[in-house]
């Protein structure tokens, strides 16, 4: 069996390359490791559909569950040193946590700083009802 499920986030925004037959997006994940302040780095691929999505939606910093399965190549570098290499080739996505881009908040102004005033839910029964007894 051969099934790898991971949650963490982007480091950085994905690369998307395509041809005439197909699409593929290389990322990274960064997954935290439980009680540490350590983390690690995995190299992901999703192919067509699942690449296009990824253009489309997921950025750096996105956090994101994967499934998928352990994929292993190699390739000779520059020195003709013989490079082995483990990723996961993504099956499934799923957004997970607040994705939202954070909103830059107003400067401190006391012109433009407006006041909200929370309004009592229980108003519209009047001051007259507040010694009533509860039924429970």
């Amino acid at each position: 069996m051969n099934n790898v499920c991971l949650i963490g986030r982007l480091t950085k925004e994905p690369e998307v390359r395509s041809n005439e037959k197909s699409k593929v997006a290389r990322f990274t994940l960064a997954i935290n490791r439980p009680g540490r302040e350590e983390a690690d780095y995995i190299s992901c691929e999703a192919w067509n559909q699942r690449a296009e999505l990824i253009e489309k939606y997921i950025h750096k910093g996105t956090q994101i569950a994967i499934k998928g399965s352990i994929k292993t190549g190699s390739y000779e570098d520059h020195n003709g040193n013989k490079v082995y290499t483990i990723s996961v080739l993504v099956e499934s996505i799923t957004f997970v946590g607040n994705n939202t881009p954070l909103k830059e908040e107003p400067k401190d102004n006391k012109e433009t700083k407006e006041v909200k005033e929370e309004k009592d839910p229980f108003e519209e029964f009047g001051e007259d009802n507040q010694d009533l007894e509860l039924p429970f």
